[in-house]
């Protein structure tokens, strides 16, 4: 609106003229205010560069919604939408992301991209199946427990859950629970020691190995890597929904 009474394209000094006026205003200097109106979408398409262009940051525009209303019955109104009409697809191109919200509900518009990888950083449909049979191979090999805890990761509630669990090795080298009975794969096991919940993979190894002041004493390197690989898994179950079980 600034932009466009600084280039007279428009003023607001005349409200006391009725719509046939308005016209007849509007068609008598035609070429001359649709020129002002082009000079002013000019200007503030300069404006948005020059801004945008300033720092390396995320900017989030909100824009009028245009064309879902009525018909503007006088020239003056309709210049003014078309132009802003125009100007949001000049910065909609700009923009990684578009979103349409009604009523708190979000539809997207334009989806940013989702990765900016060469296209030799891209891996041939062969090369991913060699990969997923490496890892199930990996998957088999023996791993050798922490005698001090173990984790166990599972989904629930729209979250990431972890829990460590305490447990002892017995004379004949076994994992037992601190009450001195042997761990099993089936059935229930020792109450958590600690529990943990988080919406990222990030998050919950925040939680874990940043915020836990006692995991230095009862988590091995390779315990830790294993823990970084499930919460990713985990996170990546999460948001496909596909049903996620630890390796």
């Amino acid at each position: 609106t600034n932009y466009m009474m600084e280039y007279k394209a428009f003023s607001l000094n005349n409200d006391d003229d009725n719509d046939d006026e308005k016209e007849a205003m509007m068609t008598s200097s035609s070429k001359e205010r649709m020129a002002a109106a082009d000079n002013a979408s000019k200007a503030i398409e300069t404006e948005f560069e020059k801004l945008t262009n300033q720092w390396n940051t995320t900017y989030i525009f909100v824009t009028n919604e245009l064309g879902s209303g009525t018909h503007a019955s006088d020239a003056f109104t309709r210049t003014f939408v078309d132009h802003q009409g125009w100007f949001n697809q000049f910065v909609a191109r700009k923009a990684n992301q578009v979103v349409h919200m009604v009523s708190g509900c979000a539809t997207i518009i334009k989806k940013a991209p989702t990765t900016n990888v060469r296209d030799e950083s891209v891996m041939k449909e062969e090369e991913k199946d060699e990969a997923r049979m490496l890892d199930k191979f990996l998957s088999s090999r023996s791993i050798r427990m922490d005698s001090k805890g173990y984790f166990l990761v599972k989904l629930k509630e729209k979250r990431i859950f972890a829990s460590f669990h305490s447990c002892m090795k017995n004379a004949n080298g076994e994992l037992c629970d601190l009450q001195g009975n042997k761990l099993s794969c089936h059935g229930k096991g020792p109450e958590a020691m600690k529990t943990w919940s988080a919406r990222t993979a990030k998050e919950l190894t925040k939680f874990i190995f940043e915020d836990w002041n006692d995991i230095k004493d009862v988590v091995s390197v390779s315990h830790a890597a294993y823990i970084g690989r499930e919460a990713q898994r985990a996170e990546f179950c999460l948001y496909s929904n596909i049903a996620y079980q630890q390796d």
